[in-house]
């Protein structure tokens, strides 16, 4: 049957979908002989993998490229153990001279094995490789060694052969790289001088008939890229068996470099040679950079001609600031020619043997560029961005994402540095003129916040505030950042905050207003570093807030109430309530009313809690429940109407809401119990935690929802339902065994006991079924006790288990004796790590100043943004248990020897020890050490 292109295209369109949707199917399961998920039988399958290759080999390039994705995917699922003769049939047809076929075959090969370049280390992923590697090794250099000789003989004016074969070196390129990437095969370091000289050949290869005529790169520069990666992989892991051809390699590399211009074609070239280079002065021979003339020759040649700004960083910088921002700032820039020349800068003046040397020289040179950018500003202003550059690169010896520059190399004056060339551009009366200067300036105090003096900075403050008011994106982003991550800045040390509220006083208005504005421009609206730097103002100004807080409040609203519509960027969002949070948290610190919060946020809310299909209804629940939390004892009726209103939303389908709306129900549960009885809604809680615990994700909120029932309201109410609530959680039991859920069931059977008695619950379990309660202790509550770990739980656990132990004499009777000793070892053991755990929080608390710290602290990890939920950290307030627990071994040691004492009829050393032989001496010395002791 024959059919047209565009019928062969549509049907391999459709087949390759076919096999995409699903593989994301778990590799374990693979294409399986009984998995029809994919829509093909077994035989189809079969017959698929027979004609594939043939096919990618025989259909036209828009089609092979479909085909060689699908390839891919069954690949991921068969190869090898499936499919044996894939690589085979490869090989044979790669035993031919038509370089189409021989590159169809290569860029099938790439996407096989290309996983060996980032999968974890394993036995299966060496015994794939050693496959591949005795198929492919030999076959491989052959071809390599093969095509290398036909350029010998090869006309170069032949450009569309010349290409076809470097464009098959290229593919045998990335094959070697992905071979050698994981250990150094026996093979490749046999045969590493053949590999060796053709790498060495095509790095000095020239074609002048080879011309791009764009800003892509021919196949000459792709090649070379490819080799010095290659090498560079070499030099990095396999040192010692690479020794002797580094120096040689230098040679090309450096000879490519000097050859290279500032045309866009070469940019990955020139940063992957720079790379090279670094490799080699951080390894064995770096001591071949140990020399006056070719430190100074790398300078000169080498580092400052790559340092400059250039033409499509200054595009960048005007037209996609964004781009620019993320590349500068966060470090994405790895690949650029600059950030290449300041790490070989860097691995230049890491060498303890010419540091002094490394820093003269090249301080020679930035003074050079400055006497060039004072001569003529205007034209030379690019040679100062170079300097700041490259001075920033040789002062810097460590440095973190969070923390800025933690070291520094003690030859350059930081301080005199700012002062002579950095200020002038921060305090310069056009703040416009010079944008990149001004924002190399703000990256300067950036890097080196941690170096510059206090009372300098607090200086700076001003200059930010005047440079916030710049409509340059970058400019005024910089200055954002900045500001931000001055506030947040420690001491090293002693770890103390730098900046106080007392600090920032002055500046609280001008720095509120100016950030505000900036957010109103058009290209700037959700500005997230712009956000963070009002969030993190509005945190350390504490008390100071409190003038501005109306003003701040409603600006805040009206930025939500603009982007609810359309919330295009998550971080930008999550920064906004972190905002709103702070600074109710920090009015409420004051004791100021929250009532007119109420009515400016309550119906900006409503407004986007209307919109469907947005993520930020996690956040407003979040923002409500601190409200709640943080509300006196008459609560406003608006918190009654969101109560009524989420007992019966469609908001609980979403996953990402629950964790809130399981705050809000619990925090009205602590502030409200009773209302929730007098309207007679406490069935409709127990409706949501049993639609949330029939969901393993939903679980933890479910049981949380229980949790707070248990603490606040009275046992007389819950009673009618117990019954049923046991039942749901037994039946959801039954499918989930999980540790997880054993330990949600155990924290919640103790808290019950805790809280109330341990017949009642006893008795309610036995109705289900005579001797259910024991099986529960045995297989599922008992086990887990161990891995309870946190601190509050422990608590509960202690005093639950302390009850079970002493308030019935039902724990005596012989069908339960058995367990007496085994709930004791539990409690022991709950002790132990409750006092290590209380020992540890302390430690931590001794070394932070105040509650505020530890949430600054937590705040400068990185928030893990997520489409389901996102936590709000200056939303988190402690909420108010009805329920007071009683110091845990204290609670201990009293019931028990109030309950030794009413069975003094037993011997409870001959109990221990008939129970627990092995552990009887250290029972008793434990029990010992709390100050308790049974009679002889």
């Amino acid at each position: 049957m024959n059919f047209d292109e565009e019928t062969i295209n549509n049907l391999t369109t459709l087949f390759q979908n076919t096999l995409s949707t699903n593989k994301e199917i778990r590799k374990q399961d693979r294409w399986d002989e009984d998995n029809e998920e994919i829509g093909l039988t077994s035989e189809e399958k079969e017959k698929v993998k027979e004609n594939i290759v043939t096919l990618i080999l025989t259909t036209p390039k828009l089609i092979q490229r479909q085909l060689s994705d699908s390839l891919s995917v069954i690949a991921f699922f068969d190869f090898p153990d499936r499919w044996k003769n894939l690589v085979p049939e490869l090989l044979q047809k790669l035993a031919t001279k038509d370089f189409s076929t021989i590159n169809g075959i290569l860029s099938i090969l790439i996407p096989i094995i290309k996983h060996f370049r980032y999968e974890e280390p394993s036995d299966e992923l060496f015994l794939e490789i050693k496959y591949v590697l005795e198929n492919l090794q030999q076959p491989l250099l052959d071809l390599a060694q093969e095509i290398s000789n036909h350029f010998d003989t090869t006309d170069n004016n032949d450009i569309g052969y010349v290409n076809m074969m470097l464009s098959s070196l290229i593919k045998i390129s990335k094959i070697f790289y992905s071979l050698c990437v994981q250990v150094l095969p026996e093979f490749f370091e046999d045969n590493m001088k053949p590999w060796m000289e053709i790498f060495h050949k095509f790095l000095n290869y020239e074609n002048s008939s080879i011309i791009s005529q764009t800003d892509d790169p021919t196949n000459i520069e792709k090649l070379q890229t490819n080799i010095i990666q290659n090498i560079n992989l070499y030099v990095t892991k396999y040192t010692t068996e690479f020794d002797e051809f580094i120096k040689n390699f230098l040679t090309d590399t450096w000879t490519l470099l000097l050859k290279t211009t500032q045309d866009m074609r070469y940019d990955r070239l020139v940063s992957t040679g720079i790379t090279f280079l670094t490799s080699v002065a951080k390894g064995l021979q770096k001591n071949l950079f140990e020399d006056n003339e070719v430190l100074k020759n790398i300078c000169e040649k080498i580092v400052i001609p790559n340092m400059y700004f250039r033409d499509t960083e200054e595009e960048l910088f005007e037209f996609h600031p964004v781009e620019y921002i993320r590349r500068d700032i966060e470090g994405s820039n790895e690949d650029t020619r600059r950030r290449s020349a300041c790490e070989l800068v860097k691995a230049l003046r890491s060498n303890p043997n010419i540091e002094t040397l490394v820093t003269e020289i090249f301080s020679e040179y930035v003074q050079i560029m400055f006497n060039e950018y004072a001569e003529n500003a205007e034209q030379n202003w690019k040679s100062k961005d170079a300097a700041i550059s490259l001075v920033i690169s040789l002062a810097t010896i460590a440095s973190t994402q969070s923390s800025g520059v933690t070291k520094i190399n003690e030859l350059i004056n930081i301080n005199d540095f700012y002062r002579s060339h950095i200020l002038s551009e921060l305090n310069t009366e056009d703040i416009n003129q010079f944008p990149v200067l001004q924002a190399d300036s703000l990256k300067f105090v950036l890097s080196f916040r941690n170096q510059l003096p206090k009372e300098e900075l607090i200086g700076i403050f001003n200059y930010l505030i005047r440079l916030l008011t710049s409509q340059i994106y970058v400019l005024n982003t910089y200055s954002s950042i900045v500001i931000e991550k001055l506030l947040i800045s420690r001491d090293l040390q002693t770890r103390l905050s730098r900046f106080t509220h007392d600090d920032i006083k002055p500046f609280i208005e001008s720095l509120l207003e100016n950030l505000f504005s900036i957010l109103t421009f058009p290209d700037e609206k959700v500005n997230d570093y712009v956000m963070k730097a009002i969030l993190r103002v509005i945190v350390v100004a504490k008390s100071y807030i409190l003038p501005y807080a109306e003003v701040a409040l409603k600006q805040l609203c009206s930025i939500l109430l603009d982007i609810c519509k359309n919330p295009t960027n998550p971080m930008f969002n999550h920064y906004l309530f972190e905002s709103i949070a702070a600074l109710i948290r920090n009015c409420k610190s004051e004791n100021q009313d929250l009532q007119s919060f109420d009515e400016v946020l309550f119906p900006a809310f409503d407004e986007v809690l209307q919109q469907e299909g947005t993520d930020l209804s996690p956040y407003v629940f979040q923002i409500i429940s601190q409200m709640l939390e943080l509300s006196g004892q008459n609560i406003s009726n608006s918190f009654f109407s969101v109560f009524l209103t989420i007992l019966s939303s469609p908001l609980w389908e979403s996953r990402g809401n629950v964790p809130a709306l399981s705050r809000f129900i619990q925090s009205f549960l602590s502030k409200a119990s009773q209302v929730i009885l007098e309207k007679q809604q406490l069935e409709a809680v127990l409706g949501i935690f049993q639609k949330l615990i029939a969901s393993r994700a939903n679980e933890v909120e479910a049981f949380n929802i229980l949790n707070s029932i248990i603490k606040n309201i009275d046992l007389s109410h819950i009673l009618p339902f117990l019954e049923r609530i046991i039942r749901i959680i037994l039946l959801r039991l039954e499918k989930n065994k999980t540790e997880k859920f054993k330990r949600l069931l155990a924290i919640f059977t103790f808290l019950f006991i805790s809280r109330n008695d341990v017949l009642t619950f006893v008795k309610q379990v036995e109705m289900l079924q005579e001797g259910l309660f024991q099986r529960l202790l045995d297989a599922y509550i008992l086990p887990v006790v161990s891995k309870i770990y946190n601190h509050k739980e422990q608590r509960i656990s202690i005093i639950g288990l302390t009850k079970l132990l002493t308030e019935s004499k039902l724990i005596l009777e012989k069908n339960f004796s058995p367990f007496w000793t085994r709930i004791l070892l539990s409690i022991l053991e709950l002790i132990n790590n409750y006092e290590k755990t209380t020992e540890k929080q302390a430690d931590k608390m001794s070394k932070l100043n105040d509650d505020k710290q530890v949430e600054e602290l937590d705040f400068n990890t990185k928030v893990e943004f997520s489409t389901r939920f996102s936590l709000l950290i200056f939303s988190t307030t402690k909420i108010h248990d009805n329920f007071v627990l009683p110091n845990p071994k204290e609670f201990f040691i009293n019931q028990l020897k109030i309950f030794v004492n009413q069975n003094s009829s037993v011997n409870f050393h001959n109990f221990i020890q008939q129970s627990e032989p092995d552990l009887y001496q250290q029972i008793i010395e434990f029990l010992d050490s709390l100050g308790f002791a049974f009679d002889k």
